[in-house]
Formats: structure tokens, C-alpha cells, sequence
């Protein structure tokens, strides 16, 4: 055997020879040989080296089967399965196989062996099939004693052995204070130094594919076996795995970055951050199961000294005034209380006569204080009655059932400060010499959450068409629902879509929000217009729709589209034809759908001939350019 071939038998690498071929060229069976050689053997080395070996698909616990038959035991694979072993041998088992377990020597065993044999394995095994005749037999046999084909076959091998572990990944180590180069540094040393090493079979056992642990009863135990078995993932399998990961937001790359500045910041990298009290004074429990981590005054080691109202006062404050802070010496305790309740406050304003401006009369009181902390506060404001302490809430200056003092009151907030100032303006006050006392209750809430900011009027919504919806049609030069133009095609080849954007109220013409026109006329579902031969349809702003004329036998109808009375578009319509009017430019866009109607119906009677429409859908021809 020369050295290649024990090379290839031993899954060692070796370079491949293939035929070199020429005129005149005497082809033996070494030939043809070698040029099967030279293929599958550079196919067994990329599923080797880059694929790896173990199960593929199947071999699912359910699907296999093991009955014991005449002092024998055979195995049966209900959906079969594939492997790879590690010379890259493909081992390809059909649905329904049955094969007869055999030991390391190829014998037969019986059920009463598995219990000393549990462990099943795959074995890559050729063999000779479909015997022939040869033309010229150098050898004394008879006429069919030469095999036609060599079949990929394989044998299940029981043995006492469970697989050899594989050596454990050492993993990139990225602890320390490192920065991206670094990492991408490590990552390729990594790379680098687990590649020293290409996949090799020397040992016959290593060529076996680990399927199953065989309980006595001839039942797979599935604890031992999904401990074992090894696994090639395919493509689709690691891209669903990274996929999965990316778009997990829980996942341990997005935890806890630091606290306080402390933690994975300025290029370190830390697995813990531990809160800590050096003096003693706070007690700090974990709580792991609920991941929670309690803090709490260790009142044991505070003395009485430390609770005195000057210690508290600066140890202990709240900036925004929204909590108030009072120890208590004698239970050793501190209270920490919140102002107002449910984040809210009240107060009165009394305006005097003199407060008034004499020829507005108006009135401004200084800065509130709420209370609030700072940020957006939502000030209430009632006007009270002298006399019966009534408050009335409201545009009370046009109600005429109560005897109210009439007046503009009005709320300015600085959202810096967390202050207002009340503002009131008294009507129906003749004499401006003598304008009465006026009196403001005030109610000032704080918001428990800012939940940022909405523009109304910059998102677009792509909303169907009617007739599209209805119908199942699309329309000529319309939108998809990711706002691509021109996306489907009808049966009779004319490009469109089902949808058209908006924003707001107005149409983005071509999904531009950048460009609106305002929708004219929209009908809805049940909404149908029926027009005779020479009837006209005013759609609005200028834009109308004429039946010029039916044609009786063909069942087709001339229809005109005018804006202020000069032909736009003239066609031939036919029941169930979708009919759009498009601009070829309008406000520097090219092929705007301008109106759409659906044609349901030509009618031709004995007196009437008609043309029923439904689905109608115009926008202005007045575009408004949004800087």
C-alpha cells in the first residue's frame, strides 16, 4: 500500500492526484478508480475539516426502535437520519432501514449482550452490490462473480465504551482593561492557535458515530444518550442561533454596565460590582432570588449622637423638596415621607383691589412653589365665590345660571423652577376704581413619569386603498405597505400597489411627507355613483367626471376626466377595470395617482345606459411643499 493510500485510509491529509488525460490514453479500472478517489476524498476533507463529524438530522429518540428476533437483535429506523464521521464520510440512512446489530468483530449479538454492550454507534461501511457479468474476467469464476456498484452502506456497532470526551474549548480571555483592538487581537491569536491542529482518525474507534445507550429492556436511555451524542449544525441552524441571540435585548451583553461610574466603564471590564459600606453604618443584604439588594441604616451601629436634627439635616437631604426627612432619637429611626399626596398640591391666591392694573385690570401673583420638585407641571385653577365658598372650574365668564364673579384666570409655568405664577383678569367690572377682591384656588400635580415627545404630523401611515381592499386589485404607480413604489404586478403585467401614504390628514404624494396634497374625496365601502351618457360627477376642487358615451354590444363606456373644465385624461373603461389618473410630474414627482375609481358595472337597457362606480379616491392638485 503506498503512502497516499494509507494516508486516505487513515483520514490522514495528503495531496490528491487526479487523470491526466490525452489522446491515445489506455483508461484501466485504476483509472477510473482514481477519478472517483479524487472527488469523493476532497469532499470527505471539507466535511471534515470544516464541517466536523456527528449527527445531522433525525435520529430522533422516538424514531428508533430495537427488537430482539431469533437470538439476534435489530435495530429499525422509523424516519432515518444522516451523519458524518470523522473522515467526512456522508452516512445516509432511509426511512424504514433495519439493520442487525453486530459487535467490534462483525458478529451478531443477542438482547442478553447489550447489557454488557449498551452503547450503539454508526460505522461507515461500503460494500459490493448488484452482481454482473463481466465481458473479460482474468480470474477462474463464474460469469457473475463481478460487482456492479459499491454501495455507501453502514453497520450499528454495540460496544462498551462511551465516546471520548472531546478536549474542552479554551475560550478568548477578554478580562482586563482592553479596548476593541485589543479584542480583535485576542480573537485572532485564539483563532490562530486553534488551528494548529487538523481533525485526524489514526484510532479505528474514533471513526464511529455515537447513536444511542440501550437499556436492558431494549428501550434508549435518553439520559446517557443526549449527554453523548455530538451534533453538526447546519447553516440555517447557527444563522437562527445568531439571530435569536441579537435580537434577545435580555441577554447578558446588555446587563448592568455600572454603577455610580463603577463597573464596565472607561475600557474596563469587571464581572461584579460590590456595594460596600467601610465604616459600617449601612447594612446591605442580597437577595439573589429575587435579585434585589436591600440597604438599609445599621441602626446597631449608629449611635444616638449621630440622630440629632444638625447631623440629619446635612447627611440627608432632597434636593427637589419632594420628600421630607424628620429622625426620631428615640426609636433610632429616620422617617422619609413624601410631600403631598399622589405627587400633588393645593393653595389659595387672594388678589386685593390694589393688586389690579386700573385700565386692564389684570393681576399677576410672584412665583408658587408647589412643591413639586422641578419639570412640566399641570396647574388647575377655580375661581371662589366670597360669600358661599363656592369654586368654580371653567370658562365661567359665558355661563349665566350662577351668580359668578366674571373672570380670565391663567397659569404660568417655569418647568426650570418647578414654580408657577397665577395670572386673572376680571371682566364686566365698570367702575375700575372699585374692583373687588378676587380669590384663585390652585391645584398643582407633578407627572410620576416623562414619557418624551410626540410629533404630531411627521409619520407616515400607508393605508389601503378601498377599491384595493374591496377588490383585491391593485392600482396603477401605488405603494406598498413599507412605502416602495410599484411593487406588485397584475395578471395583465401593470405595475402598482395597494396602498397610499398620509400624514395626518393630508396624502404624502409618492410617500414623500415632504410633499402633502389633501384628500378630496374618498368613498367609502358601500358608497356607489351611478352617471348616464353625458351626466357629469363633481369630485371637487375643480376636478369632475364625465360618461361621454356607452357602447351598447361591447359593453365598454367612454369616460372623460376634466379639471376646470379642460380634458385632463379620456379613456375606455370595462366592468371591473380599475381606472387611475396619473401625473407624469407634479411638484417635481414623477407618476402620481391622482384619482382612482372602480368601474363595477356598464348597464345597457332598453332606456337607460349607465356606468355604476364605486371605490372613488381624489387628491388635490394643490400641493403644499413642507420645508
Amino acid at each position: 500500500m503506498s503512502n497516499s493510500e494509507e494516508d486516505t485510509k487513515n483520514c490522514k491529509l495528503h495531496q490528491f492526484q487526479r487523470n491526466n488525460y490525452f489522446y491515445g490514453k489506455l483508461m484501466t479500472v485504476r483509472d477510473f478508480e482514481s477519478e472517483q478517489s479524487y472527488f469523493n476524498e476532497k469532499r470527505h476533507l471539507l466535511n471534515r475539516l470544516i464541517h466536523g463529524y456527528g449527527l445531522i438530522c433525525v435520529f430522533d429518540y422516538d424514531d428508533i426502535t430495537i427488537t430482539s428476533n431469533s437470538g439476534t437483535v435489530e435495530i429499525t429506523f422509523i424516519n432515518g437520519g444522516t451523519a458524518l464521521d470523522c473522515c467526512g464520510h456522508e452516512i445516509v440512512v432511509p426511512k424504514g432501514t433495519v439493520k442487525k446489530i453486530i459487535n467490534s468483530t462483525g458478529g451478531n449479538i443477542s438482547s442478553a449482550d447489550l447489557t454488557t454492550l449498551p452503547y450503539l454507534y454508526l460505522r461507515y461501511e461500503p460494500c459490493l452490490s448488484e452482481m454482473v457479468a463481466a465481458a473479460s474476467n482474468p480470474s477462474s469464476c463464474d460469469e457473475t462473480c463481478c460487482a456492479n456498484r459499491i454501495k455507501e452502506d453502514f453497520e450499528v456497532t454495540a460496544s462498551n465504551i462511551l465516546p471520548v470526551e472531546s478536549v474542552p474549548t479554551v475560550y478568548p480571555d477578554f478580562s482586563g482593561d482592553i479596548n476593541e483592538d485589543d479584542a480583535v487581537t485576542i480573537i485572532k491569536k485564539w483563532i490562530e492557535e486553534s488551528q494548529k491542529l487538523c481533525l485526524e482518525c489514526d484510532e479505528t474507534d474514533k471513526k464511529l458515530v455515537f447513536l444511542a445507550a440501550v437499556k436492558s429492556d431494549l428501550t434508549i436511555d435518553q439520559g446517557v444518550t443526549g449527554e453523548n451524542r455530538r451534533f453538526v449544525c447546519s447553516n440555517n441552524q447557527l444563522y437562527e442561533l445568531i439571530r435569536c441571540h441579537l435580537s434577545d435585548f435580555d441577554n447578558p451583553h446588555r446587563a448592568l454596565k455600572s454603577i455610580n461610574d463603577v463597573g464596565n466603564v472607561g475600557n474596563k471590564s469587571v464581572s461584579n460590582v460590590d456595594i460596600a459600606s467601610r465604616d459600617g453604618t449601612i447594612g446591605i443584604t442580597s437577595y439573589p432570588d429575587n435579585d434585589e439588594v436591600d440597604v438599609k441604616i445599621a441602626l446597631d451601629a449608629v449611635e444616638r449622637r449621630h440622630l440629632d436634627d444638625d447631623v440629619i439635616n446635612k447627611i440627608l437631604h432632597s434636593s427637589d423638596g419632594s420628600v421630607t426627612i424628620t429622625p426620631e432619637t428615640t426609636k433610632k429611626s429616620i422617617n422619609l415621607t413624601t410631600v403631598g399626596a399622589n405627587n400633588s398640591s393645593t393653595g389659595l391666591v387672594i388678589f386685593s383691589p390694589e393688586s389690579f392694573d386700573r385700565e386692564s385690570r389684570e393681576a399677576i401673583s410672584g412665583w408658587i412653589d408647589p412643591r413639586l420638585g422641578v419639570g412640566p407641571i399641570s396647574v388647575i385653577l377655580g375661581l371662589v365665590q366670597d360669600e358661599k365658598k363656592y369654586i368654580f372650574i371653567g370658562a365661567i365668564e359665558q355661563f349665566q345660571s350662577f351668580e359668578i364673579p366674571k373672570a380670565h384666570l391663567v397659569a404660568v409655568v417655569d418647568p426650570k423652577k418647578g414654580k408657577f405664577r397665577v395670572g386673572v383678569k376680571r371682566l364686566e367690572v365698570d367702575d375700575t376704581v372699585s374692583i373687588p377682591s378676587t380669590r384663585v384656588q390652585w391645584w398643582a400635580f407633578g407627572p410620576d413619569s416623562d414619557l418624551g415627545e410626540i410629533n404630531v404630523g411627521t409619520d407616515i401611515d400607508y393605508i389601503e386603498y378601498n377599491v384595493s381592499r374591496e377588490t383585491d386589485l391593485i392600482v396603477v404607480n401605488g405603494l406598498c405597505e413599507d412605502g416602495e413604489k410599484n411593487c406588485q404586478e397584475s395578471a395583465e403585467g401593470i405595475k402598482g400597489g395597494r396602498y397610499y401614504a398620509r400624514v395626518g390628514s393630508r396624502v404624502a404624494v409618492n410617500g414623500n411627507p415632504k410633499k402633502l396634497a389633501d384628500l378630496i374625496l374618498e368613498q367609502d365601502v358601500d358608497d356607489q355613483r351611478k352617471l348616464e351618457v353625458g351626466e357629469t360627477w363633481d369630485i371637487g376642487e375643480g376636478l369632475t367626471l364625465q360618461v361621454v358615451e356607452i357602447d351598447v354590444d361591447g359593453g365598454e363606456a367612454w369616460i372623460s376626466l376634466l379639471y376646470n373644465g379642460e380634458v385632463l385624461d379620456e379613456t375606455v373603461v370595462r366592468k371591473g377595470d380599475v381606472y387611475t389618473y396619473c401625473e407624469e410630474t407634479i411638484a417635481d414627482e414623477s407618476d402620481v395617482p391622482m384619482f382612482v375609481i372602480y368601474v363595477e358595472t356598464v348597464f345597457t337597457g332598453m332606456n337607460t345606459n349607465l356606468v355604476q362606480l364605486r371605490y372613488a379616491w381624489a387628491i388635490s392638485r394643490n400641493i403644499t411643499i413642507v420645508e
